[in-house]
């Protein structure tokens, strides 16, 4: 799974289950951006990662061991990605709300850190966007979300391995006294 695609489903997840008090929200009533489907029945909230694959830092190489104990190279790297919540229709505030809130607990953090990802930083107040629609205007609220996520290569992605030389070296000291010590090595690579 791409990690845009990992980002959206532990946002999607987040919000499912923390927005309603009255228990989960459907998938119908959270969806991603641009589904290829009908407009679901309001209220709905609606998640779209916006910039995925932000680099935080330099990414950094690491060598491990391949299935047959060969050294190579990997690479690890830490992104951030921007997310935005769009909720449509009344009610669709508190649901935000709501879930922003519960992002202080310790079972949304652990939730997050399952799924492979930092529990989210909100970057926005949440946002009333409301929209005319027609002749009458359609509550809508945003929310804007920093989300960081680790990185690395994969097993087929990793550099070859790394030839490994064998040293052989066979030393040889004769003599009985520091001046007449000779010293006679054989180095074979």
């Amino acid at each position: 799974m791409a990690a845009s695609e990992t980002v959206l489903q532990a946002v999607r997840g987040w919000l499912k289950d923390n927005a309603d008090s009255g228990g989960s929200l459907t998938d119908a009533q959270v969806i991603a951006a641009r589904p290829d489907a009908t407009r679901p029945a309001k209220p709905y909230l609606m998640v779209n990662v916006t910039t995925p694959g932000i680099v935080v830092g330099a990414d950094e190489t690491i060598l491990d061991l391949d299935g047959s104990s060969n050294p190579r190279r990997r690479a690890n790297g830490i992104r951030r990605a921007s997310v935005s919540v769009q909720g449509f229709g009344a009610g669709a505030e508190d649901w935000l709300e709501r879930a922003l809130l519960r992002l202080a607990f310790s079972n949304v953090s652990e939730a997050f850190t399952t799924a492979g990802v930092d529990t989210p930083i909100a970057t926005s107040g949440l946002r009333d966007i409301a929209a005319l629609v027609g002749t009458a205007w359609e509550p809508r609220f945003a929310l804007d979300l920093d989300v960081g996520y680790g990185i690395r290569t994969a097993s087929d992605d990793a550099e070859s391995p790394i030839e490994l030389l064998t040293v052989d070296s066979d030393t040889t000291l004769t003599g009985t006294t520091p001046t007449d010590l000779t010293i006679d090595q054989t180095i074979t690579l």
